[in-house]
C-alpha cells in the first residue's frame, strides 16, 4: 500500500511540473524572465574597494577610504574612512587580501627622503586598515607602488626625484628598513621633461621582467629581479616618441603584448614583448583623443579588460574614458568611442575583478562614478551611481 501511495504522489508532482512549465511558455516566458531577474539579484554581491586620495585641500580628504560596488546594478556605496594618512596616492593589495601598501606622495620639501611607503594590515570584513610601519621611499613624490609576483618585495616609483626603489616585506607583512634605489638618468624635449620622473613600476606577470615608465625621459625602463636585487636588464629600456611622457603600463593576458599610455602626447603605444629578454618591439601608436581635438588634455590611467578584448584609457582635459577594441592576433587596438558622462579629470580607474563594471575616480570633482561594461562590445553605460570622496586618485579592489 505504501508503494502505491508513493507512486500516486510522484504522478501528482510530475503533472504539476508539466503544468507549470506549460504556463511559463504560454505567457510569453514572463515567469522565466522573473525567475532570471530573481537569480541575477540573488547572485549579485557588493565588492569592496579602497580609495587612495590627495589629502587636505578643498576636497577635505583625510586618507584612505573604503567603498563597495554592487555587481548587479553598479551602485556605489561609501562605507567610511579606512585609515588616516597623508597623500596615499597609490595603493597595492596583497593576493591574500591581508595587507595593503600605500605610496604617500609627499614632495621634495625635505630632501630625497620626503616620500614614504606605508604598510597596513587589512581587516577584510570591515575594510579597516591598521598601520604596521612606514619607511622613507628614498625619493620625492612616490606615485606608484606594487608587489612583485612572489610578493616578497614592494616596488615604488618616485616621480619627483626620478628614481625607483625596492624593499622586502617582513614576516608580519610590514616593510624592512633597507631599500634598494636605482636613479633614472636623462631628459627630453618639453618643460616637464628636464629630469627623470618615474611614474610607474610593476613586474610583468607573464615574463617576469619589471617595467618602469619614466615620463621625464620618454623611456620605459626594463629590470630583472635576481637573488633579492633589482638590476637593469639588457636591453635596459625602450624609447618612445620625443615628448610622449609615458605614464602607465598594462600587460595583455595572453602574455604577448604590452600597452603604454603617455600623458603628454595623449597616445597609447603597443609593443610585442619578448618572454626571453623582456625587450619591447613597437607595433602601433594611436591617439586617445577624437580626431581634430586641439585643446589641452593629459592621459592618466590604462587597463585591459580581463577577457583581453577591450582596452580603456583616461583623458584629463577631454575628460573621458577612451574605449578601444583589441585584435588579439596582432595586438593592435582600434578606437571605438568615449564615455564622458560625469567624468572630470579621471586620474585613475579600475575594472571590477570579472570586468562587469568600470569605476572612475574624478580628482577635480571629488567624486567616483561607475559604468556598466558591455561584454560584447566593450562600450560603457553610466549607471548613474556616484559617491563623494575628496580628491580620489586610486581605486584598489580587494
Amino acid at each position: 500500500m505504501n508503494t502505491k501511495l508513493l507512486t500516486y504522489l510522484a504522478a501528482i508532482v510530475a503533472v504539476s511540473t508539466v503544468t507549470f512549465s506549460s504556463c511559463s511558455k504560454n505567457t510569453g516566458g514572463h515567469e522565466e524572465e522573473t525567475e532570471k531577474d530573481t537569480l541575477e539579484v540573488s547572485t549579485a554581491e557588493n565588492i569592496p574597494f579602497l580609495i587612495g586620495t590627495y589629502t587636505g585641500g578643498e576636497g577635505g580628504s583625510e586618507g584612505i577610504y573604503k567603498g563597495t560596488v554592487n555587481t548587479g546594478s553598479g551602485e556605489l556605496t561609501l562605507t567610511g574612512l579606512a585609515t588616516r594618512t597623508k597623500n596615499p596616492s597609490y595603493l597595492a593589495v596583497s593576493k591574500d587580501r591581508k595587507f595593503v601598501y600605500a605610496a604617500n606622495e609627499l614632495p621634495n620639501t625635505e630632501g630625497d627622503n620626503s616620500g614614504r611607503i606605508s604598510a597596513y594590515s587589512l581587516e577584510a570584513t570591515s575594510g579597516n586598515l591598521t598601520l604596521l610601519n612606514d619607511i622613507p621611499s628614498n625619493g620625492g613624490s612616490p606615485c606608484y607602488v606594487s608587489l612583485d609576483a612572489s610578493e616578497l618585495f614592494i616596488l615604488a616609483a618616485n616621480y619627483g626625484s626620478g628614481n625607483i626603489s625596492m624593499v622586502a616585506r617582513n614576516e608580519q607583512g610590514g616593510l624592512q628598513e633597507e631599500l634598494q634605489i636605482i636613479k633614472h638618468e636623462g631628459s627630453s624635449i618639453t618643460d616637464r621633461q628636464k629630469a627623470p620622473h618615474a611614474h610607474f613600476i610593476k613586474q610583468n606577470p607573464y615574463n617576469g621582467f619589471v617595467y618602469s615608465a619614466d615620463l621625464g625621459t620618454d623611456k620605459v625602463m626594463i629590470y630583472k629581479i635576481e637573488e633579492g636585487k633589482i638590476i637593469p636588464n639588457d636591453p635596459p629600456s625602450q624609447t618612445l616618441a620625443p615628448g610622449a611622457g609615458p605614464r602607465h603600463v598594462d600587460f595583455h593576458p595572453n602574455g604577448k603584448y604590452v600597452y603604454v599610455i603617455s600623458e603628454l602626447n595623449s597616445t597609447i603605444s603597443v609593443f610585442e614583448v619578448s618572454k626571453d629578454n623582456g625587450s619591447l618591439n613597437p607595433i602601433q601608436n594611436i591617439s586617445t583623443l577624437p580626431e581634430g581635438y586641439t585643446e589641452q588634455s593629459y592621459c592618466a590611467d590604462i587597463h585591459i579588460h580581463p577577457n583581453g578584448k577591450f582596452l580603456y584609457g583616461s583623458n584629463r582635459g577631454h575628460d573621458s574614458i577612451a574605449i578601444f577594441t583589441i585584435n588579439e592576433s596582432t595586438g593592435e587596438i582600434s578606437l571605438r568611442g568615449f564615455a564622458d558622462q560625469d567624468i572630470d579629470w579621471p586620474r585613475n580607474f579600475a575594472l571590477t575583478p570579472k570586468g562587469d563594471f568600470l569605476i572612475a575616480a574624478n580628482q577635480k570633482s571629488n567624486s567616483i562614478v561607475s559604468f556598466k561594461i558591455d561584454q560584447t562590445t566593450g562600450d560603457l553605460t553610466p549607471t548613474g551611481s556616484k559617491i563623494a570622496v575628496g580628491a580620489p586618485v586610486c581605486i584598489a579592489f580587494y
